[in-house]
This record gives C-alpha cells, sequence and structure tokens, in this order.
C-alpha cells in the first residue's frame, strides 16, 4: 500500500491539541512530529456535504452541484442528495484509469457507490435497510449490515445520553476490526477511511465539555466525551499502521473544524422582516388546514416512535416519505406556512447555510425572473427588498 488517507470528520486542532500535549494520542502525535501539519480551509458553507464532495473531486461546490444534506424540488419538498447527484469526477475514477486500485471505507455521500478497482463501502448517509452499500460481495460478506458502521440515535432519544457515547466509541472501534478484516483480503495501492463519529459527538456533547458553553451541563461521564473518542480514532491509527507493510505516505484530513454553539439566528424571521419572504397568515384556511394535518403526522409519528416501530416503518416506507415523517416531528418551524407567491427569497437548511431565491424557472410557485436575479441577489446583500 502506497498511501493512506484517515479523514477525521468535523476534526478540530483546538480539541486534538490539548490531548496531544497531555499524552493521550501517541499515534496521531507521532505523525505530527514527524511529518507536517496545517489549518483547514474548508468549503463554503463549512459543512460536511459540499466539504466532502469537494475532497472527491478537487472542486468547488459550485461545480460539483452539492451544497447540503438535501435539495429542493419545484414544489419545494426536499430530498436527500446521493452520489448520483454529483457533477463531477470523483478521484477515485481518475486512479483506476491510471491502473491505481482503490479502498475506500465509510467515504461520506459517496451511496450509491461506483464500481471500482479495489473495494468501495459507503459512509454517511447510507440508509441501514439497503444491501448494496458495498462491492464487491466478498468486501460485503465481511463488513455484514450496513447498521453495524453507523451510530444509533436510539439512546439520545430515550435520554440516555452515556449509553449515545459509548455506542459512538464501539462504532468507531468496530469500524477498524472491520476494515483491517477487509485488509487482510485485499491489498489496495490507495486506501481512504473516514471516521465520523466525531462530528456527531462534538455536536451533542460539546455543551457538556467545554465549561465556556453558554449552554454548559457539568456531567462526571460526558466530559471526558472528546478524550474518549479522539483515542478510540488514535488507536485505530496505529492498529491500522501495524497492520500495514512497508512505510506508506500518510495524511490525516477532515471537512471542516468546530466550535461551540454560542447563539442562534433565525434567518427565515430575518427574511421576513425584511421583506423578502410572506408566510401565511396564522388564521387563514389554508394555514388551518395544514397545520391540523401537520399535527396529525406529528401525532401519528409519536405514537409510532414511542411503540418502538419507527425502524419497522423505514424497512416499508420509500426513503423520502420516511424522512419527510421523522423530520416533521423535530422542526418546530413547520407550521409557520410560506406564501410562497409572495416571496421571492427563503432560508434553505440549518445545514445548508444558503438562502434560494424563488425563481420563476426553478420553481413551481416563482416569483423572481431570470432578469431580476441580480437585483434580489443585491437587494438581499443590502438587507432590505425595497
Amino acid at each position: 500500500m502506497d498511501t493512506i488517507v484517515i479523514g477525521i470528520d468535523g476534526g478540530e486542532w483546538n480539541v486534538v491539541d490539548p490531548l496531544l500535549k497531555e499524552g493521550h494520542l501517541p499515534n496521531l502525535s507521532q505523525l505530527v512530529q514527524t511529518g507536517v501539519r496545517g489549518e483547514l480551509a474548508s468549503t463554503t458553507p463549512p459543512v460536511s456535504p459540499p466539504a466532502w464532495n469537494s475532497i472527491q473531486t478537487g472542486m468547488n461546490p459550485g461545480k460539483h452541484g452539492i451544497y447540503d444534506f438535501s435539495s429542493f424540488d419545484e414544489r419545494y419538498q426536499r430530498r436527500s442528495v446521493s452520489s448520483s447527484d454529483r457533477q463531477a469526477t470523483p478521484f477515485w475514477r481518475v486512479m483506476n484509469d491510471s491502473e491505481v486500485t482503490t479502498g475506500l471505507f465509510k467515504l461520506p455521500f459517496t451511496y450509491p457507490p461506483d464500481e471500482v478497482d479495489g473495494f468501495f463501502v459507503t459512509g454517511f448517509p447510507t440508509p441501514d435497510s439497503v444491501s448494496d452499500y458495498a462491492n464487491p460481495m466478498s468486501v460485503h460478506d465481511i463488513v455484514g449490515e450496513p447498521e453495524q458502521l453507523f451510530e444509533s440515535y436510539e439512546k439520545r432519544d430515550e435520554g440516555n445520553y452515556v449509553g449515545f457515547k459509548q455506542n459512538l466509541l464501539d462504532v468507531a472501534d468496530r469500524q477498524t476490526d472491520l476494515l483491517l478484516d477487509v485488509l487482510d483480503q485485499r491489498d489496495p495501492e490507495f486506501l481512504l477511511t473516514v471516521f465520523d463519529g466525531a462530528d456527531r459527538l462534538q455536536h451533542f456533547f460539546w455543551k457538556y465539555v467545554d465549561e465556556s458553553h453558554p449552554r454548559f451541563k457539568p456531567h462526571p461521564e460526558l466530559s471526558s466525551a472528546f478524550q474518549e473518542y479522539y483515542e478510540v480514532i488514535d488507536d485505530g491509527i496505529g492498529r491500522l499502521l501495524d497492520h500495514i507493510d512497508g512505510e506508506p505516505n500518510v495524511l490525516i484530513i477532515s471537512d471542516h473544524g468546530f466550535e461551540k454553539l454560542s447563539y442562534d439566528v433565525y434567518v427565515d424571521e430575518w427574511l421576513e422582516e425584511a421583506g423578502f419572504l410572506t408566510r401565511e397568515a396564522p388564521g387563514s384556511a389554508l394555514s388551518t388546514l395544514n397545520r391540523s394535518v401537520g399535527d396529525i403526522i406529528k401525532q401519528a409519528w409519536g405514537v409510532v416512535k414511542s411503540i418502538g416501530l419507527d425502524s419497522q416503518v423505514e424497512a416499508i416506507l420509500p426513503e423520502d416519505v420516511f424522512e419527510s415523517g421523522r423530520e416533521m416531528v423535530v422542526q418546530s418551524h413547520s407550521h409557520q406556512l410560506t406564501d410562497w407567491e409572495q416571496t421571492s427569497a427563503f432560508f434553505s437548511t440549518l445545514s445548508g447555510q444558503s438562502i434560494f431565491v424563488n425563481l420563476e424557472e426553478s420553481f413551481a410557485e416563482g416569483t423572481v425572473s431570470e432578469s431580476e436575479y441580480e437585483d434580489v441577489i443585491a437587494s438581499l446583500r443590502e438587507g432590505s427588498s425595497s
């Protein structure tokens, strides 16, 4: 093997450096001492979907076409993005065309996987219920079901945060075990694997670890969550390097950094105040109807989850239907209905960190012509639609 790339989703030097100084990460420390390091320059926006696709293609989001976990169709309905939405050539095709074999293990945003000269196991967000997430079949047989490679939110949803933390640690450790099993059978010239639990861990546990967090909550079993997870990654790095003959090139990469969330910005509210977005009046017939339907869906979904049938429902419903139902439960702003015929711009999602212009050519109830597009952009930058 010539080159190993190890990804840490959300890897952050401000988290790693204190652990290095305290001697908790010996393998990563050795790589830092014998190699070079630098500050990360991520994509705009600096979030996982565009960033990992830029890593895969060497292109910025405007060229590879991935900006968020989901996109909007002409009826303003969200659908999950997949590898089929990628509009640029990924590096493994270039390498395979040059007769370089590639092993890809848990690389995010690659489902469904390409056929490669080597092996491919897709990463987040691979659906739990699929069987075509790994190729060739001999690798699939080693890895087993995709749920073996991804965390479960069951314990978190139950309020068992210690159990959720442990699940993240177990998944990361199991990832190394399974990858080593695959490497016993296959020896690609290039290997890339990604530990994605760091992102989830830092999203959820930062307030238990950082005393400067405005929502800091002391918790004796959660305060060491970052250290424990990065120690598992470090152990995985050591085991992987010990397993491989020779002295391959080793790169440790990330898609974006991390920091505590100190405050919230409600972009839709700003757009409404600035005159770009209009919502249905609370008492209108359409608002009342949609609110009633929304309440029914939320109540029904709550019952499904409370009796533990959400996994069975996921298995029999199309993925987009299942995700819509689950999303309805967690999005408190789902009842704030948009009057599209009176809207020129709207916020995408928290992860997308972008504003969509309600173009006539893109949306069924679009209000902005192509010739007016630049004027709307200029008004957004100025902060007023008038």
